[in-house]
């Protein structure tokens, strides 16, 4: 009975000191303030004073109050009573170290605290990674328990890791993603020490283009229209491309057909435009598939743009008068997604259709005006191309009587014209024949006379 006796008293003994003695863990970053408050639970004072208050860090003394003032065991530390004045005696720590404190009231344990600090290495805080590389955030203590910690992503998602790029490794101290995308990895990641403990961010930005689901690389384009080929990235390069841990960004390509066509070296001091490609006036022949490359130092970004172009066929001739209609077609260089359609619309009439034999949708009764053919994916138009049916000029066949009379009265008055200009003419011409007539008489008597005169004197000068 005396033995059970003591060992009653020893237990009520120890269940009276176990909530002062028990060891109080204390999760916190490095750099971070902290107050391990004396006496537990935090009462604001402790009364009557006390003589003496000493606050031991792992079995050494660090700062002692008495009645005759207060003491630090290293005149470098900057720990301090919160306010021994006021009997707060609670111990303020600028930036706690790793351990155990303990505060001793008039020789008797008030309280206990383990110490546990965390730190995140400076160049994991924030990083620039390339689509599709694997990068690991951790949080370092160098305790040996391991208490429960908690991973959110930017969207705010719990890592479970069950996660098929997502790995929890090392008791939750590290987080391993792996395949970088942007969509669920870009962003702040975030961390939290349980129960109570700090909370650390990570900010991770994943490098890729810009709208990379958009319209799922297509670029639309018109026949003789203009296009620019462009893949900028989802940074700001006169921003960002300073920074320290920002991946070098060397150079740029647009391939097609595996042949490339524009190669551009960028250097450090580039500004934030991004290198693109222009057609001035869209061909068949430029519709295809591009790819575009940004080269890093340490990887490639690859994506491709796929240049659809759109045109329409009629006849040339347009609508012949004896026809009331005629086949109009709307054609696309390549076949589209299931969700894409072409429609044809004229005055109040649209008529779509998705499945496209040959990628040509045609309107067989085409009548003459304005007809719209346009694009539409998700029910939102990309692209639309106009085409005007007008009728085929036609020759006249008809003669009016206003038409027939003015010929008819043109040709008399032609002919009568005609009939005083001969009878004007006809006496001038006689007068001309006269005397020509009549010079010609004179030379032949004139030549007839010299001729006698000659052969007279010939006859005398015989008879002589």
């Amino acid at each position: 009975m005396a033995w059970n006796g003591k060992l009653v008293s020893f237990l009520l003994h120890m269940e009276v000191m176990l909530p002062f003695t028990m060891a109080s863990k204390i999760n916190v970053a490095a750099d971070q303030e902290v107050v391990l408050c004396c006496p537990a639970g935090c009462k604001e004072t402790i009364s009557p004073t006390p003589n003496e208050v000493v606050w031991n860090y792992n079995g050494n003394s660090i700062i002692r109050y008495m009645r005759t003032g207060v003491y630090k065991g290293g005149t470098t530390e900057k720990y301090k009573f919160v306010a021994s004045d006021h009997k707060n005696f609670s111990l303020w720590l600028p930036n706690g170290k790793e351990g155990q404190y303990t505060c001793i009231v008039n020789g008797k344990e008030q309280c206990i605290y383990d110490l546990r600090v965390w730190t995140v290495l400076k160049e994991i805080r924030n990083r620039y990674l390339l689509r599709g590389e694997t990068v690991l955030l951790e949080v370092i203590s160098s305790g040996n328990e391991y208490p429960r910690i908690e991973w959110f992503s930017p969207r705010n998602a719990k890592v479970t890791g069950n996660e098929p790029r997502w790995e929890l490794c090392n008791s939750e101290r590290r987080l391993q993603i792996k395949n970088l995308e942007v969509q669920e990895d870009d962003g702040t990641w975030k961390c939290h020490i349980l129960p109570d403990g700090p909370w650390f961010s990570f900010g991770v930005k994943v490098i890729d283009f810009l709208n990379v689901l958009g319209d799922n690389g297509m670029t639309f384009a018109t026949i003789d229209s203009r296009v620019v080929l462009s893949c900028p990235l989802n940074i700001d390069l006169s921003k960002e491309k300073n920074v320290g841990n920002f991946p070098e960004l060397q150079s740029w390509e647009l391939m097609k057909d595996n042949k490339v066509i524009v190669n551009e070296n960028l250097p450090s001091n580039a500004n934030s435009t991004y290198p693109a490609k222009e057609i001035t006036n869209v061909r068949l022949e430029d519709a295809g598939k591009y790819q575009c490359r940004f080269i890093f130092a340490k990887g490639n970004l690859n994506t491709s743009i796929h240049l659809i172009v759109m045109s329409v066929s009629g006849s040339s001739l347009g609508l012949h008068a004896d026809k009331e209609n005629m086949p109009l077609c709307c054609h696309i260089s390549a076949s589209l997604p299931a969700t894409a359609e072409l429609c044809w619309a004229h005055t109040n009439e649209t008529r779509c259709q998705s499945h496209l034999p040959n990628n040509t949708f045609c309107e067989e009764n085409a009548t003459t005006g304005t007809w719209t053919c346009s694009l539409k994916v998700e029910n939102n138009m990309k692209i639309s191309i106009n085409y005007t049916v007008a009728e085929e000029p036609t020759v006249k066949m008809t003669f009016p009587l206003v038409e027939i009379l003015s010929g008819v009265g043109a040709l008399l008055l032609l002919l009568i014209l005609a009939g005083l200009c001969g009878c004007a003419l006809k006496p001038i011409r006689r007068k001309r024949q006269r005397a020509r007539r009549m010079a010609q008489a004179k030379q032949h008597l004139l030549e007839k006379k010299t001729c006698q005169c000659e052969r007279e004197l010939t006859n005398d000068y015989y008879h002589a």
